[in-house]
C-alpha cells in the first residue's frame, strides 16, 4: 500500500490500493471525494473558503487553496478519467475554531466558514456529502483509504 501525502493547499487524485493522508487539518478542511466504483479517490486540503475573497491571485496560486477552486479542478481532473460528479461521494473534516485569540465566536471563525463554503460548493456541484467532522477547537489529521473509501479522523490537542 502507498501513502500520497496531501500537504496545505494541495490535493491529489489517486485510485485503490493507494491511500491518500493529511495532517494539520485545524480551521482548514480535508476533502473527500470518492468514486466507489471505480475505487478512485481525491483529498483536498482546503486553506480558504473563496478565491474571490482575495485580490492577489495568480497564475501561481494553487487551487486547492480555496474551496471553489479546489472543487473545481478536481472535478476536471476526475471528468479527464471518464468520472462523473454525479458519481462521487464527498466527506469533510476540519473547520475548527483555532484562533482563539482574534475575537470572533465560533460561528463566525475562519474554520466554519472553511466548512460553509465546502458544503455551499458540493451542493453547487451536485455532490452528495456522506459524512461531516468538523467544528470544535482541536486540530485533525486524515488517512483516506482507496480500498474502502474510509475516510479516518484522527483528533490532535
Amino acid at each position: 500500500m502507498e501513502i500520497l501525502e496531501v500537504h496545505t493547499s494541495e490535493y491529489k487524485i489517486a485510485q485503490a490500493p493507494q491511500v491518500l493522508r493529511t495532517t494539520g487539518i485545524g480551521s482548514c478542511i480535508a476533502l473527500c471525494l470518492y468514486d466507489r466504483a471505480r475505487k478512485t479517490g481525491g483529498l483536498a486540503h482546503i486553506m480558504l473558503p473563496s478565491s474571490s475573497d482575495w485580490q492577489a491571485l495568480s497564475e501561481n496560486t494553487p487551487p486547492a487553496r480555496f474551496s471553489d477552486t479546489a472543487i473545481k479542478a478536481m472535478l476536471a481532473e476526475f471528468q479527464s478519467k471518464g468520472i462523473s460528479p454525479a458519481g462521487l461521494e464527498a466527506k469533510i473534516a476540519g473547520g475548527a475554531h483555532m484562533f482563539k485569540s482574534i475575537k470572533t465566536d465560533a460561528e463566525n471563525s475562519l474554520g466554519s466558514k472553511n466548512a460553509d463554503a465546502v458544503r455551499e460548493n458540493l451542493k453547487i456541484a451536485g455532490i452528495r456529502l456522506l459524512k461531516a467532522d468538523t467544528g470544535g477547537d482541536v486540530g485533525r489529521s486524515l488517512t483516506f483509504d482507496l480500498e474502502t473509501g474510509t475516510a479516518e479522523v484522527i483528533t490532535k490537542m
